[in-house]
């Protein structure tokens, strides 16, 4: 029977502390600029030690202003893990965090007579698909009941145009008989943009067709009969069941691809999103300057008043002092772990850069497969610290604006040892596809002929994946008559 008894034991153990210092440090890596700038208007609303650096002064030489260290405490480019902090710290000596002026030795704007990009904000906002409806519903003469069961469709139409509710259900939610629900619905399809109102596709371009004004008989019996022919493109079938000739066939398909399947989405309410920048890459005579987007960046410094304060030896042990000495880390460590994202962002741009230099002078023929390891390997930094660095981030080329993640890709071995990026394999077959005959397109298999023939060795499967990938139909469904 074993003992029972207390024992005392000493176990030695290694384990990294996420301390709130080091998740910050982690967090910024991975904002993009409108975020970070973000986060530090919040920190200077949030911390008294930081005050912002007036524009006359930031146009001049005073950098943030940041913890001073020799080379050799020099922080590395990946977020150190903190020291926890002792329950009587030793005193520190603030002259030197104050007399430190960084120069992080990234070029800027000023440095080559550059300037940036400009953009317009021109923001609006646009009504709504039911705005547009009851808009419409108010114009016309009908009784007060008829407007509220109106409203009721309206407000189940959704984006797209289409109504997701049944007649019985508006009945139900109207409290009104089937005939005055089917009464305003047709009100309503009638409405502009045409075929808004429509249960189901075949609805939506019969809505479209009748609009016309015109004699489209043989429109609507295409649309009723052989809508499912006609999304696959079998015009023959088409042929023989009408009796008419294929040129007309062809002229009433092209007449009935001219509609909108979707009519509500001219009224989307989503606001367009411009990509602004991280990163701007310019070609100077031959070689690459990398700038970084500080544009709506604070410029930060502390805080001359809780200088004055900590510079002050009496009351040392003073709770005002502690508050002031924690705040005052916070708002260091905030500063010099904006200034190791940037120069991070910096060093991982500049290998990009070095990498893809063919892609840059010549187009897309040379852009070679590259992954994070690639770029960690080159600038000694982890590779979760690159892909946490090139998260939300884009940057502004002679090539036109990319997200630093487009340039990481996987690659194709080909026999002769080279190695093809896949982006490069979805261009030509995307190029391939642009140029075609469009009434003899052409099949995966022609595509892999065309592409074994360029010294391109990729599988059929592997042709179907990217083709799939980019959207584009098969040859079946590619033709035109």
């Amino acid at each position: 029977m074993a003992e029972l008894g207390l024992r005392l034991d000493v176990k030695l153990t290694q384990r990294l502390l996420m301390t709130p210092s080091l998740q910050q440090a982690i967090k910024l890596l991975q904002l993009s600029r409108l975020d970070l700038v973000q986060l530090v208007r919040q920190e200077l609303t949030d911390n008294p030690m930081l005050e912002e650096i007036s524009q006359e002064l930031s146009s001049g030489s005073e950098p943030m202003e940041s913890e001073n260290y020799n080379q050799d405490s020099a922080p590395s480019n990946e977020p150190a893990e903190e020291t926890p902090q002792a329950d009587n710290p030793p005193e520190v000596d603030w002259s030197e965090y104050f007399n430190d002026n960084t120069d992080l030795g990234m070029p800027n704007f000023r440095d080559h007579d550059l300037e940036p990009p400009t953009w317009e904000n021109t923001l609006a906002k646009l009504p709504t698909l039911q705005d547009h409806l009851l808009w419409q519903l108010r114009l016309i003469d009908i009784t007060p009941e008829e407007f509220n069961v109106g409203e009721e469709i309206i407000g189940n139409i959704d984006e797209h145009g289409y109504l997701q509710a049944s007649l019985e259900e508006i009945c139900q939610s109207a409290t009104c008989p089937p005939d005055r629900a089917e009464k305003v619905l047709g009100i309503i399809q009638g409405f502009e943009p045409l075929g808004v109102g429509a249960r189901d596709l075949k609805e939506c371009l019969l809505l479209q067709v009748k609009g016309k004004g015109e004699d489209c008989a043989l429109q609507v019996r295409i649309i009723e009969d052989h809508l499912n022919d006609l999304e696959h493109k079998k015009y023959r079938a088409i042929v023989s069941a009408l009796k008419i000739p294929l040129s007309k066939v062809s002229e009433l398909v092209q007449i009935i691809a001219s509609y909108d399947p979707r009519p509500g989405r001219q009224f989307t309410s989503s606001e367009v999103r411009y990509v602004v920048p991280d990163v701007f890459v310019y070609k100077l005579e031959n070689e690459y300057v990398i700038i970084l987007n500080d544009e709506g960046m604070p410029r930060l410094r502390i805080s001359n008043l809780y200088r004055q304060i900590l510079s002050q030896h009496e009351a040392s042990k003073s709770n005002t002092r502690k508050y002031i000495e924690t705040k005052m880390r916070s708002a260091l460590w905030l500063i010099k772990s904006i200034q190791q994202r940037q120069m991070t962002l910096y060093k991982v741009t500049e290998s990009i850069v070095k990498f893809q230099r063919g892609f840059l002078d010549e187009g897309m023929h040379k852009l070679r497969p590259l992954n994070l390891k690639d770029v960690a390997d080159d600038i000694s930094v982890h590779e979760s610290t690159v892909s946490r660095v090139t998260t939300n981030k884009y940057v502004h080329t002679p090539r036109g604006i990319f997200e630093l993640k487009y340039f990481f890709h996987s690659g194709l071995e080909q026999s002769d040892g080279r190695t093809v990026s896949s982006l490069r394999i979805k261009d030509m077959i995307k190029a391939l596809v642009d140029n075609e005959d469009k009434r003899h397109p052409l099949t995966d298999a022609q595509i892999l002929k065309i592409l074994t023939a360029r010294n391109i060795d990729v599988a059929r499967r592997t042709i179907t994946k990217y083709r799939e990938a980019m959207t584009i139909l098969p040859a079946s469904q590619r033709r035109q008559y």
